[in-house]
């Protein structure tokens, strides 16, 4: 299912079971994309996770400590493309997270949280 068709969806309205492999779906599709878009992520994956190809359940999808976006440079989009980067409230002296976004994403984002306030 299309991000702008759940967007429509009236909330609450779908069982769990369809939620959830909604959610697999979104989620073996992001994995992929990192994967082809950003050599960090996909070295990362293929060490941590050397036979993993496809997740069959949201346990079994490749995580990554928060920590590696303070210390790594995860982006899985051009230079030319980042619209906004989101960074965490570090503490003086700590490094900060950051999240690089393009335009479609901060839309998106904008979007998803203007329909959970509605």
């Amino acid at each position: 299912m299309k991000f702008d068709e759940l967007l429509k969806l009236p909330q609450y309205s779908l069982p769990y079971a369809q939620k959830e492999q909604i959610l697999l779906d979104g989620l073996n599709e992001l994995d992929e994309h990192h994967r082809r878009n950003c050599p960090e992520y996909n070295r990362l994956v293929s060490v941590l996770w050397p036979d993993f190809r496809k997740a069959q359940t949201l346990a079994e999808l490749p995580y990554l400590a928060v920590g590696l976006f303070k210390s790594h440079r995860l982006c899985s989009i051009s230079k030319e493309k980042i619209f906004k980067t989101l960074t965490s409230s570090g503490t003086t002296g700590q490094a900060v997270s950051q999240i690089f976004l393009d335009v479609e994403t901060a839309q998106r984002q904008s979007a998803a949280l203007s329909r959970i306030m509605t």
